[in-house]
């Protein structure tokens, strides 16, 4: 009996752990936008926020923008919040990409230090923070609008 409670004990350890591993503190970060404002993720606290590391160059996120697009058209309202975190360059890059495209989603600039902070090691990489701040999903390479709409609960 004393064996069994120890195992028990044991895969519930693992399971705390593990648990602990996937629901971690989102980290702050304060980013410009292609207009010439701020956001900060900390600002944003109380919704769920979507960060979408991207470049204007990569044809997956490319698709993916016109998927985030299509979302932020038809869900409008919702407790949620897109930024497309671009790690181009140049900030002239992104903002006329954007006018280009005609997209209506924040954009912000990041001089790569953020990507570097949340470990970003491809492009696209998206992360759900949840509304208390926790990152609580995250995928390397594009996720498919009807996916995004899933995680989003958009429904």
């Amino acid at each position: 009996m004393k064996k069994l409670l120890g195992i028990l004990m044991l895969f519930c350890f693992i399971f705390i752990a593990k648990g602990e591993l996937y629901a971690k503190q989102a980290k702050d970060f304060t980013l410009p936008t292609i207009g010439g404002d701020k956001i900060s993720l900390s600002s944003l606290k109380g919704k769920k926020v979507l960060l979408d590391f991207l470049a204007t160059w990569c044809p997956p996120c490319r698709q993916e923008l016109k998927d985030i697009s299509e979302i932020v058209s038809s869900y409008k309202g919702g407790n949620y919040e897109i930024l497309c975190i671009s790690v181009d360059n140049l900030i002239t890059t992104v903002s006329s990409f954007w006018k280009q495209n005609n997209y209506k989603m924040t954009a912000l600039f990041d001089d790569k230090n953020i990507a570097n902070e949340y470990g970003v090691q491809a492009i696209p990489t998206l992360f759900l923070v949840d509304e208390s701040g926790e990152i609580v999903w995250e995928q390397v390479g594009s996720a498919s609008k009807s996916k995004l709409i899933e995680i989003l609960e958009l429904k």
